[in-house]
Formats: structure tokens, sequence, C-alpha cells
């Protein structure tokens, strides 16, 4: 269920300071009521109250020393993607805050999300408007990668998909072109118990992906 009193948060990170990014493409935000509720406190009745608090929102986790798995986790891949060590929290938020945007495919805040086994054609219509609307938003941006987390990726984007590489019994990643950004796909979300993905899976990927991001060619990434 989503939490209809929360604001949305279509992303987070900083959009306007011009800097190379890896794209984050979640499922959608989730909420902790002890966190949330307090951060949600603010003058957001602007754009630009918005868009300082999302943009600040890495700073604000670096200053109260936060514990958020999701980012701790995805920092196993995202640190030796760009031959960062990101050992230490505070390490860790102040990459992000230079590095990362992440993009929700729904922006609205839940406990969980819980997805059919078989989208619907009204369900993958406005799923795969939102993620077009999203991939729209990347021309403002200066572009790195690109990272799909989840299978809804998987569903949606399969038409660009070739053939995947397992990491372990549950997580398979592809690599391939979207819009002429260099691009990885997780078909499990991580870090859910469904991926199992363990910290040398993640390194193994962040590896093969720089590999392949070389073997094709691109330019302007993290390698």
């Amino acid at each position: 269920m989503f939490i209809d009193d929360y604001r949305a948060t279509y992303f987070v990170g900083n959009i306007t300071d011009g800097l190379p990014k890896d794209i984050l493409f979640g499922i959608n935000p989730g909420f902790n009521p002890r966190i949330d509720r307090k951060q949600g406190i603010g003058n957001l009745n602007t754009w630009d109250g918005y868009l300082g608090f999302m943009e600040d929102f890495f700073e604000k986790f670096e200053k109260e020393d936060a514990k958020v798995p999701y980012y701790r986790t995805l920092s196993g891949f995202f640190g030796p993607l760009n031959n960062e060590n990101l050992t230490g929290r505070s390490e860790m938020w102040h990459f992000y805050a230079t590095n990362l945007i992440t993009l929700e495919l729904i922006p609205f805040h839940s406990t969980r999300t819980s997805f059919p086994g078989t989208l619907n054609p009204n369900q993958r219509s406005y799923l795969k408007n939102r993620l077009n609307l999203n991939l729209d938003f990347l021309k403002e941006l200066n572009v790195r990668t690109l990272v799909f987390n989840g299978k809804a990726y998987r569903t949606l984007l399969e038409e660009l998909l070739d053939t995947g590489i397992k990491l372990n019994e549950r997580l398979t990643i592809y690599f391939f072109d979207c819009n002429g950004y260099p691009s990885v796909l997780f078909d499990k979300f991580v870090p859910s118990a469904a991926a199992a993905a363990s910290k040398l899976d993640l390194q193994t990927a962040a590896t093969k992906f720089n590999e392949w991001i070389l073997r094709e060619g691109y330019r302007n990434t993290s390698v």
C-alpha cells in the first residue's frame, strides 16, 4: 500500500551539478516511519524546496551516519565499478552525493512492493510509461552508466536483453545498450533475499560490467 501522506520521491541525488552520474533505477521508495517522518518535515511547498531536499539527501545521511542496508549493499557494486574503496559509511555517502542519482519506477512510498508474475496490459502500459518518463529525464543529465535493479525491469526491457550472466543460483545480470548508455540489469532486486547477492557477486558484476564497457567502446564512463 502506498503512503499517501508523504511526498513522492521521483529522484534522489544532485541533478544540477553537471557531474557524470551513475543512474540507479529502483522500483519504488520504501518507508521507515522513524526516519522518513522526521525527514519529511520541512518547507517543501515549492520546487526549490523540494529540489534542495532531494539533492541533499545523501549529505543528510552522511551527517546522520545513517545505516541504510539498501545503499550499503549496493556500495559493493558501485565502489568497484568506479575504482573506489567504500568501506566506511562516510566515504559511501560522500561518494553517492557526488556520483549517484536514483530514479524510481513508481515514486510513491510503501512499506513493501509486490508485482504479479505476469503483467496485464494496463499494468504493463503504466509501468512502461513510467520507465519512458525516467529515460526521457536522462537527457537533462550527464550520464555515465545505467543500473536497473529488479525483476520488473527484466520484463519492461526484455527486447533489449541478450544472454545473461549468472552470478549465483538466483541472480542473473544483463549488459546492454539503453538509448546509447552502457547499462546493466539485475533480474532480482538487490539486496533482497531473492537475489542472494554476496559482496563477491557484486564485485564480480562490477568487474565484468567495466570489461564490457571497455570492449564496447563507450566513452564518458567510469573506466
